[in-house]
């Protein structure tokens, strides 16, 4: 996954910090204070710059846009509790209800878990909901592997010795390194984890049950959803389940074109078109 560095930010995009409790999480913000409250919500080892490409894009739409790094995750500190999709989703109503009024919910991968989670534990504070990229439940047998040696290597090695080991693997199979500015960003936001974070996610992909029944049921004209997803995805879940997912819950699964797992990075023009197309359509 190609993620642009942090140097600076754009235009009209700023960094916050949202309190939660006796903690807080680090966050990027853009648009207009009376906009469509919209939050984005990051997957497994990424973070709130995931959702950097369409910040701006959604803000012009007129969308109040909000991306942040959940518990443990880069900028956000790791502060306890339950590192699990409960816990997480504890998180994500604390930064829901300093928005006001309902909000659109936005989840990449795990994050769509858990904007599930929150949306089924309190519907009337979700307007619509968005999964990207994201399944019905736990990751597709074929992918626990590497889940299942990252949480025995966790309590052993640290995270600069993974990072390590994996850019040494990846050499060795001839992968094109990315950009310099773009490798040393990704390296700092891995290192930068809680590593209590990450096998409480790792745990969630092994097993977070299929809820897509209880979902459906919450859905409906008054709270819409939408599926979105890459044609050439092969990271986490199959595009056939996604597909499917999206099917069972009655709502439309768009492909992003020219994309695959993170389809915000790698076309942002038609994630943030298609974003702000389907939630300014709840809001007419």
């Amino acid at each position: 996954m190609s993620v642009p560095p942090r140097t600076e930010l754009p235009d009209g995009v700023e960094a916050v910090s949202i309190p939660l409790g006796a903690a807080h999480v680090a966050a990027l913000t853009a648009g207009p204070a009376d906009g469509p409250a919209v939050v984005l919500v990051p997957g497994f080892t990424g973070s709130k710059e995931d959702f950097l490409p369409i910040l701006a894009p959604m803000a012009r739409a007129g969308l109040q846009a909000l991306a942040y790094d959940q518990r443990g995750q880069f900028e956000s500190p790791g502060h306890g509790g339950r590192y699990d999709l409960a816990g997480f989703g504890d998180d994500l109503a604390g930064v829901m209800s300093g928005r006001g009024r309902p909000v659109h919910l936005v989840g990449h991968s795990f994050g769509g878990l858990v904007c599930r989670e929150t949306l089924l534990r309190d519907p009337a504070a979700v307007a619509s909901i968005t999964l990207v990229a994201s399944g019905p439940g736990a990751l597709p047998p074929e992918r626990h592997a590497l889940l299942e040696t990252l949480l025995e290597l966790l309590p052993q090695v640290s995270l600069q010795q993974i990072w390590d080991t994996k850019e040494e693997l990846d050499r060795q199979a001839g992968i094109p390194p990315q950009p310099a500015d773009v490798t040393a960003f990704l390296a700092r936001r891995w290192v930068a984890n809680d590593p209590a974070s990450m096998a409480g996610i790792a745990r969630a992909l092994l097993s977070a049950p299929d809820r897509t029944a209880e979902l459906a049921s919450a859905l409906g004209r008054e709270r819409p959803g939408l599926v979105l997803y890459g044609p050439a995805d092969d990271t986490a879940w199959r595009v056939s389940d996604i597909v499917a997912m999206a099917e069972r819950l009655g709502v439309p699964a768009v492909p992003v074109p020219d994309s695959a797992h993170s389809p915000a990075v790698e076309n942002p023009e038609a994630t943030a078109g298609a974003l702000a197309a389907f939630i300014r359509n709840q809001d007419v």
